[in-house]
């Protein structure tokens, strides 16, 4: 029984798969409508069982080399998330192996339907209106089917990638794709901090919905309590140009430590109150290290109010 299960899921797995795949890709919506269009083709024409092998081959093919392209460009965002000649070369190949695939499929369609055509154009009982009706008809059936299964598809999408996810993967990439930047921006942000008590300057670039970078550094005070830090210089002075709490997408911190600076407990709960649970956090030093956390990583179980309470 539990053999049945699995087996059962790993099916279910492949179809959240295509689910994404054809919901997220507008070049696998494309081979999809193709695939409708060489199936209606193939019936209307009534081509025998050889041709029909060969059309089959193609659509599977070109579909299967499109799900390896997606499969591919997301595994090499996740490894790497900045821009490398090899990453470049990873996706340019995969898209290669889809451009193989369809223009097999396309000289498949050419020499099947070609040849079936220039017989029947040649039958005049084909052109007539009753094979005529029957073929619309037929098309519009099948296209019926594909709409349902399309439709099929993005519930299961839906199903197995929650929007939340959804939202959670995009703000996680770009936070990710433009960590440098952002880390290069609080370096700056850093040499304008006033320290002269302790001589340690961080600096903080925080990136908003809008693409825009707010600048945060710290600036001490000789009786130390009104010392602020850069990440919440950089979160309030975002607030008061007028950016929304929790319309960020990400922050990078930067600092003259070993090992890559992390923000004081105060900062996290502040982060924790204007930035999504899932905000990347990109923390650096001057030596060139880096790490990657969220809001929620760096302070678990964090005090918010509740939506009722905010209201």
């Amino acid at each position: 029984m539990n053999t049945i299960k699995s087996f059962a899921r790993s099916f279910r797995w492949a179809f959240h798969g295509v689910a994404y795949a054809l919901s997220t890709q507008r070049n696998m919506r494309f081979h999809f409508a193709a695939a409708i269009a060489a199936v209606v083709f193939s019936l209307v024409l009534g081509i025998g069982p050889l041709e029909s092998l060969w059309v089959l081959l193609a659509i599977v093919m070109t579909i299967a080399a499109e799900l390896w392209n997606t499969a591919t460009e997301k595994l090499v965002d996740l490894s790497m998330p900045k821009r490398h000649p090899l990453a470049k070369a990873a996706k340019d190949t995969a898209a290669a192996a889809v451009l193989a695939a369809a223009v097999f499929a396309v000289a498949v369609c050419i020499i099947v339907f070609g040849s079936v055509l220039l017989d029947r154009i040649m039958d005049d009982a084909y052109m007539s209106g009753t094979i005529a009706s029957q073929a619309a008809l037929l098309g519009v059936l099948v296209l019926l089917i594909g709409a349902v299964i399309y439709v099929r598809f993005a519930q299961a999408y839906q199903t197995g990638y929650t929007r939340k996810q959804q939202e959670g993967e995009y703000k996680m990439n770009a936070g990710e794709g433009r960590a440098e930047e952002l880390l290069q921006h609080a370096r700056e942000a850093g040499k304008r901090a006033y320290a002269p008590y302790s001589n340690f300057w961080v600096g903080a670039a925080l990136l908003d919905q809008h693409g825009h970078i707010h600048y945060g550094c710290n600036v001490e005070n000789s009786a130390y309590g009104p010392t602020n830090c850069a990440e919440r210089t950089a979160l309030f002075r975002a607030i008061a140009d007028g950016v929304k709490a929790g319309h960020f997408q990400a922050i990078a911190v930067m600092g003259d430590t070993e090992e890559p600076i992390t923000p004081c407990g105060t900062c996290r709960q502040v982060m924790a109150e204007l930035c999504p649970p899932d905000m990347p956090v990109i923390l650096g030093n001057a030596s060139g290290k880096q790490r990657l956390t969220t809001v929620s990583d760096l302070l678990p179980g964090a005090f918010r109010l509740t939506k009722e309470e905010q209201l």
